[in-house]
């Protein structure tokens, strides 16, 4: 898993929480909306890790209307979930790229993706060089053949 650092992508201020943390690693502070109620939803700052805290509650399917807490702009795009039908949201990663992840409380689909490849990927992959530490080097691959 990968932890990683995001901003908001209207105001650009970071929204990493040091004060509370999730897995050991400052979690991603949000604003949220869900079923009339309003307060704080701390998500995983680990990528492929879908651990809350919330100060309001929320039910498992539930969807979920995320803000930044600073500027108060909406999370979310005109992408909808392919496996639920829910509003996706979007943060973006300070190295460069976007996550984006579903609203519905349960479903897993989020990704990560790049405006401009090359130029976001390269940056993206100097920060976090873990992201390819799974994969074999060409010269490891050769010299297992």
């Amino acid at each position: 898993m990968l932890q990683v650092s995001v901003n908001c992508p209207y105001c650009r201020k970071s929204l990493e929480d040091d004060k509370v943390h999730i897995d050991n690693f400052p979690s991603v502070k949000t604003k949220a909306i869900c079923r009339g109620q309003e307060g704080c939803v701390h998500l995983s700052s680990t990528y492929g890790n879908f651990q809350t805290q919330e100060e309001i509650e929320i039910e498992l399917g539930d969807v979920v209307e995320f803000y930044c807490p600073y500027c108060g702009e909406s999370l979310k795009t005109k992408t909808i979930c392919k496996k639920c039908d829910a509003p996706m949201m979007r943060v973006d990663i300070d190295a460069g790229g976007y996550i984006r992840f579903c609203s519905r409380k349960g479903c897993q689909n989020h990704h990560i993706a790049f405006e401009d490849v090359y130029k976001e990927m390269r940056a993206f992959l100097t920060k976090y060089p873990a992201v390819l530490s799974p994969f074999p080097r060409e010269d490891e691959q050769q010299a297992g053949d």
